[in-house]
């Protein structure tokens, strides 16, 4: 667990950031293998895991990424392994202990529900997911905390949908893309999720991944950014009534 727990520093697009070690798809996160050597595919997957620990272990001297995918779920809850609730003392920073145990957690709420990549904005197009091999619909926003849809998403089953890869300028070239659509019983749109979407994901870059945390202003974000129709925990209620 406490490999999980570790913090790892990197930089992206000249922004330090650090992160729980768990947050990290492309490491922590093992998927199925496809190739005829599954056993080889582990032992890559963790010796680059183990080299991210070492060369990411202080904040003096971040690993440098152009992209990560970032994950933020309830850490500590896991069907498959009871034994990773232990993990949520262990983590440093209380955006993550907030989420951990806590799948009501503001944060949650706010967040795109699977996944995010935090990337430079100079190299986005490469890792833009667009349907056809057509240009962008949109550019990816100019202005800091600005967010938009950029395209519609490559989806499987492939055929006509409501998702689209949107994108938010954090701060300088620092960006992030994920997917969006409308749906919902409380009917949220496409454009409205990527507004909400975009400044929750601001937030937490710029209250939570820093090299100091503010818990306090994240969570008065994370609040007013929550999905339509959330609601809190029965392990805990994150945000004030009314």
């Amino acid at each position: 667990m406490h490999r999980l727990a570790a913090n790892v520093h990197v930089s992206i697009a000249e922004h330090n950031l650090v992160l729980p070690f768990i947050a990290l798809e492309e490491y922590a996160y093992r998927g199925p293998s496809f190739s005829l050597n599954p056993e080889r595919d582990t032992q890559q997957a963790s010796r680059a895991a183990d080299t991210l620990l070492r060369e990411a272990a202080t904040p003096d001297h971040p690993r440098l990424f152009s992209s990560l995918a970032i994950v933020v779920r309830p850490y500590g809850l896991n069907d498959f392994d009871t034994r990773q609730i232990t993990l949520c003392p262990l983590l440093t920073r209380e955006w993550s202990r907030s989420v951990c145990d806590n799948p009501g957690a503001a944060v949650l709420q706010a967040l795109p529900v699977n996944r995010f990549r935090l990337v430079d904005l100079r190299e986005a197009q490469k890792h833009l997911n667009c349907v056809g091999e057509d240009r962008p619909r949109n550019p990816v926003p100019s202005t800091p905390r600005q967010a938009t849809i950029v395209c519609r998403a490559k989806v499987y089953p492939v055929g006509e949908n409501d998702f689209h890869t949107a994108a938010v300028r954090i701060s300088g070239e620092l960006g992030a893309l994920w997917t969006v659509w409308g749906h919902g019983q409380f009917v949220e749109t496409a454009e409205a999720m990527t507004k909400r979407e975009g400044e929750a994901i601001v937030a937490l870059v710029q209250h939570a991944l820093g090299p100091a945390e503010n818990f306090a202003a994240l969570d008065s974000i994370m609040c007013r950014s929550r999905r339509p129709g959330p609601a809190d925990s029965p392990r805990r209620a994150d945000c004030p009534k009314g």
